[in-house]
């Protein structure tokens, strides 16, 4: 069962989401880090900023891809060289 603040409260986000929608930039007006427009706009779109800097802040990384081709340069080096040349 929802209080009255729940209520109000979800009214808000719903209406900050639709002025996020209904957002139209200047002609002029250019973003290339989506961090950087959420910032300048978080006093506007409070809710929508959190999730945003929930999400673009996550960190890409090629360690697992890394460590992938680690595993199979260990196991090249420990062939014997007949099968290696054999695979070649």
């Amino acid at each position: 069962m929802d209080t009255d603040g729940e209520d109000r409260s979800k009214e808000q986000q719903k209406d900050e989401l639709q002025q996020y929608i209904d957002l139209k930039l200047k002609q002029d007006e250019k973003y290339l880090n989506p961090l950087s427009f959420w910032k300048q706009n978080e006093q506007t779109y409070p809710n929508l900023a959190k999730l945003a800097k929930r999400y673009f802040s996550i960190t890409c990384s090629s360690a697992a891809v890394e460590r992938q081709f680690s595993v199979v340069t260990q196991r090249r080096s420990n062939l014997d060289p007949a099968t290696g040349n054999n695979v070649i």
